[in-house]
């Protein structure tokens, strides 16, 4: 991660606000751990979605830029299936669905420590060559 996330609200580890999320990689999965506290609730002890559409656009974005590509999300369908809670790991996982020319898709999944799915989301991004970036 360069010093140009720094401030970013998903990743960015100078942003005192931030989730701070932190992601590893696999061969085609961007995936990140998380644990959300009480302030980015909406009701009480249900995490605002948000938030949770916050995550799931983060880890489609990152596995594209894993990727080596640049774009920015154009539309997102995200499914909410389960409340997410406060002070609960959870784990959202990425990956690319397809590229075709300057459309990426992508799709990602939060889910517990058994595997349950609590959230998801498809996106559309469109590529962005380096100096639009």
């Amino acid at each position: 991660m360069t010093n140009s996330y720094s401030k970013c609200f998903a990743c960015g580890k100078d942003n005192s606000i931030g989730l701070k999320l932190n992601f590893s990689y696999s061969e085609q999965y961007a995936i990140s751990k998380f644990k959300l506290s009480e302030e980015y609730c909406g009701y009480p002890n249900v995490v605002h979605g948000g938030i949770i559409g916050t995550i799931l656009d983060e880890a489609m974005a990152k596995i594209i830029i894993r990727n080596e590509d640049k774009a920015v999300t154009h539309g997102m369908i995200t499914t909410y299936k389960k409340p997410v809670r406060p002070i609960t790991e959870y784990e959202v996982k990425s990956k690319i669905i397809s590229i075709r020319r300057k459309i990426i898709k992508s799709k990602a999944t939060i889910t517990d420590e058994n595997g349950k799915i609590y959230a998801e989301a498809e996106a559309t991004f469109f590529r962005l060559k380096n100096k639009e970036f």
